[in-house]
Formats: structure tokens, sequence, C-alpha cells
């Protein structure tokens, strides 16, 4: 499934449980997303966070990787790899700053 806002386009992939998409997944890309883009000025261009954390929103404990840039947040959730990617669709604001 895709989805858009202001300034992302989500790519959503089905989770291997539920067959639909992992909503806690999408969830966090959104808050991850809005973070980033409102600090895009503060981070260094080769900012990247990668993290490992586990989900239990739909009954099932699922492990989750992380991975965010100033320009992407990727979510793979669980052994079956649900994926939701959030990729900028406008430049970030420190590249409008210094351009």
């Amino acid at each position: 499934m895709q989805l858009s806002d202001a300034t992302h386009d989500y790519d959503c992939g089905a989770c291997g449980t539920t067959g639909g998409v992992c909503m806690e997944g999408l969830w966090m890309a959104r808050r991850l997303a809005a973070s980033i883009a409102d600090r895009a000025a503060l981070l260094p261009a080769d900012f990247e966070l990668v993290s490992r954390t586990r989900f239990t929103g739909c009954g099932r404990a699922c492990a989750v990787d992380m991975r965010v840039t100033p320009t992407m947040v990727q979510i793979t959730a669980g052994s079956m790899g649900a994926r939701v990617e959030a990729e900028v669709r406008i430049p970030p604001r420190a590249a409008l700053a210094s351009g």
C-alpha cells in the first residue's frame, strides 16, 4: 500500500502474519519521518540511526529493525519481513537552506 503526507511517500508491504499493513510500523515511520523533517537543518548529511526493537501491537511480538537517515526511514518487522519505508518527496530543510 502506498500513502503520502506533505513531505513523505510511504510504501507499506504486507505483514506475513496478519496479511495487512503493519500499523505499528506505519505509525512509527510517520512519527520518525516528521521528527527528522522538523530537525533536518540540524542534522549532518551523514546522520544515520540504526535500532532494533520489538512491536507487540497486533498481539504477536515481532523483532523490528529500523534505519533512519535525513531522507529515509526503513522499518522491517517480524520473521516474514513486513516493511514500511518512508522517502522524502521534497528536499530536506538543510538542503533548502544551503541551496
